[in-house]
């Protein structure tokens, strides 16, 4: 997918579902052909409100916050379409869902946050 106003693509190679959220591991590609590995949060159809929205930027504003030592750090939040994608910095490694007390389900690779 592309996001005329940022100059960039988007896709992703395996996605979780985490409840009202799908987290995705992908790749951001840039105008000049360059590609940058990501992952992306971005709400789950059923909850697509104002208030998640809000809460992606929310999280967006605490970049400064979190360390990389501990934390996949946000790189930039598009918003395009009634839709919004937080990219995180992917360090690699598997996704930890435990440390939000729950099990996230696999889903196929085609995932978007414009289903």
């Amino acid at each position: 997918m592309f996001f005329p106003k940022a100059g960039v693509g988007l896709g992703f190679d395996s996605t979780w579902d985490a409840g009202d959220r799908l987290i995705g591991r992908g790749w951001l590609s840039h105008d000049d052909g360059g590609k940058t590995r990501v992952l992306g949060v971005w709400a789950a159809d059923s909850h697509r409100t104002p208030a998640t929205l809000d809460r992606l930027a929310n999280e967006y504003a605490l970049r400064e916050d979190l360390d990389a030592s501990w934390a996949a750090r946000p790189q930039t939040l598009l918003r395009e379409r009634d839709a919004a994608v937080l990219l995180l910095e992917d360090p690699g490694g598997a996704p930890s869902p435990t440390c939000w007390g729950s099990r996230w389900t696999r889903r196929r690779s085609s995932t978007s946050p414009w289903r």
